[in-house]
């Protein structure tokens, strides 16, 4: 009798760990997050769609301002981000998986012809650079008060500003920029500096430390290190990046 009782427990508590939806922050960002009248798909979200499949959790998706995404996490308003990069002062609230889903490289990019306008990590003293604002690129870049930055909410706002002449580069992430250029009608306008910094940025579901989907951690970072080896990521990005 008590070895069915201990059951029914287990069995009561396993389906109430997932009885709530997985509530998922997104940003517009192609091709890993395409937001527009809440219909939503692109790279990252087809990734956690996957995830939240393999583990019979049911999501909820929503599009936030980047700054009110990043907000929302620090206060437990939505379980996940669909992608962050990883830095100390978010890891004071945002709990990562053990292993990242993607991994991106970063670039700067110039008007066509201005390649060697950047040439060394000094050369980024003497112009304007272009950022998103709250975005991780790399260090010490990051937190470097010395560089002129742009900030903008949004990268289709970098893009217009350089093709317009407005800033002398913007900074971003390889491949994931040279789509929105493409997609947005830039193509043959633009080119990478010389100078690259020669640094990985890798995507995370990050999880608010409030989310009681935070204790689940172990078990998504096994799916994604599975999805990874077994090319199912791969084939998700290929889909959008082909």
């Amino acid at each position: 009798m008590k070895i069915i009782i201990i059951l029914c427990l287990f069995i009561i508590l396993s389906t109430y760990s997932y009885a709530d939806k997985l509530k998922v922050g997104v940003n517009h960002w192609p091709p890993f997050v395409y937001a527009k009248d809440e219909t939503y798909r692109g790279i990252s979200v087809d990734i956690v769609k996957e995830i939240a499949n393999r583990l019979n959790i049911k999501i909820e998706i929503d599009d936030y301002p980047w700054s009110r995404l990043l907000s929302n996490l620090k206060f437990g308003t939505i379980d996940c981000a669909a992608f962050l990069a990883k830095n100390k002062e978010r890891e004071q609230y945002v709990l990562y998986p053990s292993v990242p889903y993607y991994t991106l490289t970063t670039v700067f990019y110039v008007q066509k012809g201005k390649k060697n306008l950047i040439q060394k990590y000094e050369d980024l003293y003497k112009i304007t650079v272009g950022v998103v604002t709250d975005s991780e690129y790399f260090d010490p870049f990051n937190r470097d008060s010395r560089i002129d930055k742009a900030n903008v909410v949004r990268e289709i706002q970098l893009l217009r500003m350089l093709g317009e002449g407005r800033i002398d580069a913007i900074v971003g992430t390889h491949p994931q920029v040279e789509y929105d250029i493409l997609q947005n009608g830039y193509s043959g306008k633009f080119e990478q500096a010389a100078y690259r910094p020669g640094n990985n940025a890798h995507l995370y579901i990050g999880f608010s430390r409030k989310s009681s989907f935070s204790t689940q951690i172990k078990h998504i970072s096994q799916t994604i290190l599975l999805m990874k080896k077994t090319g199912k990521i791969q084939e998700i990005a290929d889909r959008y990046l082909k």
